[in-house]
């Protein structure tokens, strides 16, 4: 059950230059957790330089970037693929194509593509920011409708096409559900476009991992994948082999032929 209201830890995207440059630096620098310095304007020796509010709005505008630019962070990628093949162990079976699991492994993915809007001046908690609608379940169903519809219309073998739009719903709404549990960032869009409020699950024990290659190596790297092999890979691991030894007939059981 979602309880819990998300928004970036110790941070508000609500805050709004107040006409003090010493105030609003304050603000920022206090709400972004120490992470940066607010930019001071520049002063010429000797004389008072007075910013007018077109320039503290640009400068606020700027600190905000700024802070989105250091908040954005994810399950790693590896983990969210991870998660649905273990989702596909629930469908599987041997006549279906390996195709439909590297799909729905993709479909996992999907959702951080949002993150490609901060190039284009979209705000974190923006309706298309990260996290946003790329993270809802209406999102999760229409992909896996488009999919199926334009893909797989008929179905393949060993799978009909309800199964397998709820396979790839399903792999696609487990991304924004272990976002959910991280604890960074801000929390999920899970009912956009009907709602953009922001929700983290009341238990998150999956940290958080930085987006890009780069600032994944090193100490928090390290602690990032311990945390998702415990929470993420491990059960999946157990769900999977669980399945495996459920469907497994017995060694005395004898296995008799369907007649129609």
């Amino acid at each position: 059950m979602i309880v819990r209201k998300g928004g970036i830890r110790g941070f508000s995207s609500g805050y709004e230059a107040t006409g003090n440059r010493r105030q609003d630096r304050r603000t920022v620098a206090g709400a972004s957790g120490n992470l940066m310095r607010a930019p001071r304007c520049p002063r010429q020796r000797g004389q008072k330089v007075v910013a007018t509010s077109a320039r503290r709005a640009r400068t606020m505008r700027r600190m905000m970037n700024t802070c989105d630019r250091r908040k954005r962070s994810v399950a790693s990628l590896p983990s969210h693929a991870v998660a649905a093949l273990g989702i596909g162990a629930c469908f599987y079976e041997p006549q279906i194509p390996k195709s439909i699991w590297v799909i729905g492994a993709a479909c996992s993915v999907i959702p951080d593509l949002d993150v490609i809007g901060f190039r284009f001046g979209i705000r974190y908690g923006d309706f298309w920011g990260h996290r946003g609608f790329m993270h809802s379940l209406v999102f999760a169903a229409l992909v896996a409708l488009v999919i199926v519809a334009f893909g797989f219309r008929h179905g393949v073998t060993g799978m009909h096409p309800v199964s397998m739009w709820l396979y790839f719903f399903l792999a696609t709404a487990s991304h924004g559900l272990l976002d959910a549990m991280t604890d960074g960032g801000l929390g999920v869009a899970f009912f956009a476009p009907f709602n953009n409020q922001r929700y983290f699950l009341p238990w998150t024990p999956i940290r958080v991992s930085p987006i890009g290659v780069g600032r994944f190596f090193g100490a928090r790297g390290l602690a990032v994948l311990q945390s998702e092999f415990l929470w993420i890979w491990l059960p999946t691991i157990l769900l999977a082999v669980s399945i495996i030894l459920l469907r497994k007939p017995s060694a005395g059981a004898k296995v008799e032929p369907i007649s129609c």
